[in-house]
């Protein structure tokens, strides 16, 4: 018996190396199955309309939150993960981008900058509407706020942009799309800085034109 004790003795101190050596390789195995995991999920996705998406793993389980535009549109990423080859589970985070009711858009001037407000549809909507404000009123600041929402009107990004080329022919003023209602009111450049009454009125001629976009893009 003795014996033994001094064998183990020997051989005792040399196993803690071997467990640390070996808590490190699982460490490390894990550790690349869950960043190779991570990288295909979101490749998985790269072709998917999302907002706020966020990918986590835990070991072969995901976690995946995201901002989806449609439900048919959230079902399919999750699809997508789900597909992807050594994940076990996934975490469903995912939901619905808020709808708005009543659905309002504006633009607003005045003399150094041009305000994007309201709501928006689609990131590439807000990519477009602000890209469409900076090349088009040139050397004027373009803030975006607009948060992105559902239930937008049919046509809205060709509306929206036919307002945006109205907004340039303002020194101040606003522009507002609520639903399919058009409200404008400023000061109009070409009148010499005059309150632009007249320029109210315009709003009617810039509906009709909306209108007339909307039914050309169908």
């Amino acid at each position: 018996m003795h014996g033994l004790f001094k064998w183990s003795s020997k051989w005792w101190p040399g196993v803690i190396p071997l467990v640390v050596l070996w808590g490190i390789a699982a460490w490390t195995s894990t550790a690349t199955v869950e960043a190779d995991l991570a990288a295909r999920s979101n490749a998985a996705l790269k072709d998917t309309v999302l907002d706020k998406r966020r990918i986590s793993v835990d070991g072969r389980d995901v976690t995946f939150a995201a901002n989806a535009f449609s439900e048919d549109g959230r079902l399919s990423a999750v699809a997508s993960v789900e597909a992807v080859p050594g994940v076990r589970l996934v975490n469903d985070e995912t939901r619905l981008v808020p709808e708005a009711k009543p659905y309002v858009w504006s633009a607003e001037r005045d003399v150094v900058r041009v305000t994007l407000g309201g709501n928006a549809p689609l990131p590439s909507s807000k990519s477009k509407l602000t890209e469409a404000a900076k090349a088009g009123l040139g050397g004027v600041e373009v803030v975006d706020q607009m948060a992105l929402a559902r239930g937008a009107p049919q046509r809205f990004d060709p509306a929206a942009l036919l307002l945006l080329d109205q907004i340039g022919k303002l020194k101040e003023g606003k522009i507002t799309l609520t639903d399919n209602k058009v409200a404008l009111a400023g000061m109009a450049r070409e009148l010499g800085g005059r309150e632009c009454g007249r320029y109210r009125g315009g709003a009617r001629r810039i509906r009709s034109r909306v209108a007339a976009a909307r039914r050309s893009e169908r």
